[in-house]
């Protein structure tokens, strides 16, 4: 629902795909929280 609605930006740009891959940081920011993808 966040996603649909525009409320989620991936590396600063709002992202509307729900099945949008991330990779190893990328930045992804959901309200006032952000969050970096890392690969362990």
């Amino acid at each position: 629902m966040l996603v649909q609605t525009g409320r989620v930006m991936v590396n600063g740009v709002v992202e509307r795909r729900r099945g949008r891959r991330l990779g190893a940081g990328d930045r992804v920011a959901v309200g006032n929280r952000e969050y970096r993808i890392v690969v362990g």
